[in-house]
């Protein structure tokens, strides 16, 4: 649902407003279930600034709407925010699993979300199939760095290696 009003509120010309559907998630959820979440959106803006503006940097993805924070857009960073807060909740079941499973699954997704803010036109992909590669790449890394990541900060010491 974030995701949804973010890219709408990009789409419509109002990219300054795109961020506070994931600051609304987050601050709900830290009212509900305390402060680590407020680290785990800290984590995912981390990994999420690494990813983006890399991919902006390498010509991977441009963003039509502009660099509002420089290297990339607070939009985005409010995406990885939710996303690492998702850790704490729906993606929690990865945290018990083997890394590969998130470094298998992170790939397609990242390319999946990527092409959908590019068929909606919120961000752009360089032509060619080395483009979606590294995005895979990069989002498979993002995702076992978040999932290690998270399992630290949610004090999870039987956490499968």
């Amino acid at each position: 649902m974030v995701w949804w009003c973010a890219v709408g509120l990009v789409r419509f010309g109002h990219s300054g407003l795109a961020a506070l559907p994931a600051v609304s998630l987050i601050a709900l959820a830290a009212w509900a279930r305390g402060v680590s979440v407020l680290a785990l959106a800290g984590l995912g803006v981390a990994v999420g600034f690494a990813v983006d503006a890399s991919l902006i940097q390498v010509g991977t993805i441009s963003l039509p709407g502009g660099l509002d924070l420089g290297l990339t857009a607070s939009w985005l960073l409010g995406l990885w925010a939710a996303f690492g807060v998702g850790f704490g909740a729906s993606l929690r079941g990865l945290l018990n699993r083997s890394p590969v499973l998130a470094f298998v699954l992170g790939g397609p997704a990242g390319i999946l979300a990527y092409r959908a803010g590019h068929s909606l036109g919120v961000l752009t992909i360089a032509d060619g199939p080395w483009p979606l590669l590294t995005i895979g790449v990069a989002w498979a890394v993002a995702m076992t760095a978040l999932r290690l990541g998270a399992s630290l900060i949610l004090g999870r010491a039987q956490v499968r290696a």
